[in-house]
């Protein structure tokens, strides 16, 4: 079990990384221990690569399961602290992959384009500030492309070469510009603007004009009537190519809308498995003896939201960011049926007054292990001293102040200890007579643990974190409940999100205090000219019906 003094892995995978037992070591000295050869200079020079990142990831989880070898038993801060680290270089990990996988895409669906759409797709791009890299060749026909454009006789200035360089591209540049650069695709593939607005003011207007491959940049312009019979000249041939290329062009960008999102979606289904993989060889500690274990999982955020479509025939995967928005409008306006899609199962050990609090939530699949066939352990829940507390005066049902710590054990050992002990040994000497299980179990209290296995769907799982985790409830039921909540957080991130938001922080008024609120509202508006502010104060008039 490892310390208090244990720390996990925080922060970024770059320069000094704390893993469990507070060692610092710099990424070389790691390089080193991950036996990283010559051929992996590059990882050492640039430690945010998908290769080191990976690598790193399975030596912090090699760490944090050394140090919980003993008892087989993560103890929950450790437990909470290890799997939110790992998740979020997971995040990154799986960005990297993401923004690698589409720009790869991108530059081969961009490589399949004549080259005249392409040096317009560049030159809009470089228009605002955005610079693709350009192979040699495509380098070479760039630089000459305003002569080829001129004498259009031939088609050579629209065959399709490999003008954009794929192999060592920045990513970056690809993955922070997407949106423009899909943008400046949908442009060129506008013939008519292309042919109208980029071919005639763009190319024929400026300062210099290139004919039949002749430089007359020192000639005086051409004066309109020769630029007229140009432009319809070139536009005629340039445009029969164009119109046939579009169409396909078109067809092309929206299968590689779909295969980007696809294969983002892919990348992202691989790291969650990574991530369901690492979670399903733990147990978090609960209570003194208990634990809670993913033993199954059915569903995702994604698939919250395909479920949703398919109620208007749409299950295709659209992306992930819609996806995210459609999860967040299904929790916040209460559709159930989608997210009662999702489901996840545990195992969980616990005591039975917990239990027995436990089972109430009557939306799920509950099986518990029958004494009736299998002889108790005799394992039996002992709080800690300062859970000993007096009974509250103001809340029927809860706890209030602590008893002092020397009293506190006195309860514990002989109030607690002896008779649980003694309850033990009754049950084992009535087996031993030949009583029956199903009637000996009576005598064990509700300290006593129990095994159960639970399922229970997203829906229904986010009532029971709203009631079980909070103020109001015992704490060992609630203790419970914070880890499902953790389990919860990492595996439905964007469920989770909008349940922070729309569930677990949010608050209920009555038809009283609405209207008391409304008058408040309303007289801040009248005193009030922030214009965010009247916004946020009118979504709420607006929810509130008034």
């Amino acid at each position: 079990m490892a310390n208090e003094d244990t720390k996990v892995i925080e922060g970024e995978v770059t320069g000094n990384i704390t893993f469990l037992g507070g060692e610092n070591k710099a990424f070389d000295e790691y390089a080193s221990i991950l036996d990283l050869n010559e051929k992996d200079e590059a990882v050492k020079k640039n430690p945010l690569s998908i290769f080191s990142v990976g690598k790193l990831l399975d030596f912090a989880w090699n760490e944090v399961s050394a140090a919980t070898q003993e008892d087989e038993v993560m103890d929950f801060d450790v437990a909470a602290g290890a799997m939110r680290a790992y998740k979020t270089h997971l995040d990154k990990y799986h960005k990297a992959e993401s923004d690698e996988f589409k720009t790869l895409m991108l530059l081969l669906y961009l490589n399949k384009l004549s080259a005249w759409i392409g040096f317009c797709i560049y030159d809009y791009l470089k228009d605002d500030g955005v610079v693709l890299e350009l192979t040699n060749e495509g380098q070479d026909i760039y630089d000459t492309r305003l002569s080829q454009a001129m004498s259009m006789e031939t088609q050579e200035s629209i065959a399709i070469v490999n003008i954009f360089k794929i192999e060592d591209v920045d990513c970056e540049v690809y993955s922070k510009n997407m949106e423009k650069i899909l943008d400046a695709i949908l442009y060129a593939l506008n013939s008519e603007r292309v042919l109208n607005s980029y071919f005639y003011d763009g190319v024929l207007k400026k300062a210099y004009v290139f004919y039949d491959g002749k430089d007359i940049v020192d000639e005086p312009p051409l004066d309109e009537d020769e630029i007229s019979i140009l432009y319809r000249k070139n536009k005629r041939i340039l445009g029969q190519v164009l119109m046939l290329d579009r169409e396909n062009s078109l067809h092309g960008l929206t299968q590689l809308k779909l295969t980007m999102e696809a294969g983002n979606y892919l990348i992202k289904v691989q790291k969650r498995n990574e991530l369901i993989k690492r979670l399903e060889t733990i147990k978090i500690r609960h209570l003194d003896k208990g634990y809670v274990k993913l033993i199954n999982l059915m569903g995702d955020d994604s698939f919250a939201a395909r479920f949703a479509r398919s109620s208007y025939d749409k299950t295709d995967i659209i992306s992930l960011a819609k996806d995210r928005n459609l999860v967040n409008r299904l929790v916040r306006d209460r559709h159930t049926s989608s997210l009662e899609a999702c489901q996840i199962a545990f195992e969980i050990k616990t005591c039975m007054m917990v239990r027995d609090q436990h089972v109430r939530h009557r939306m799920s699949s509950i099986n518990i292990q029958s004494n009736r066939y299998t002889k108790h352990d005799g394992e039996y829940y002992v709080p800690r001293t300062t859970r000993i507390k007096r009974q509250s005066k103001t809340n029927k049902q809860g706890s209030g102040e602590t008893i002092r710590e020397e009293i506190a054990e006195n309860i514990i050992s002989d109030l607690m200890v002896k008779p649980l002990d003694d309850a033990y040994a009754k049950y084992q000497t009535m087996l031993a007579y030949g009583v029956t299980r199903e009637l000996a179990r009576g005598i064990l209290g509700s300290a006593f643990y129990s095994k159960i296995s639970w399922t229970i769907d997203t829906h229904n799982l986010m009532h029971y974190l709203k009631l079980r985790n909070s103020e109001e409830a015992q704490e060992e039921i609630r203790e419970l409940a914070q880890i499902v909540e953790l389990y919860f957080e990492l595996l439905f991130p964007d469920m989770y999100d909008s349940y922070s938001e729309n569930i677990k922080e949010a608050i209920t008024f009555s038809r009283t205090e609405a209207s008391v609120l409304k008058d408040m509202l309303n007289y801040f508006v009248i005193n009030n000219t922030e214009e965010k502010d009247k916004k946020v104060i009118n979504a709420i008039l607006k929810k509130l019906k008034i």
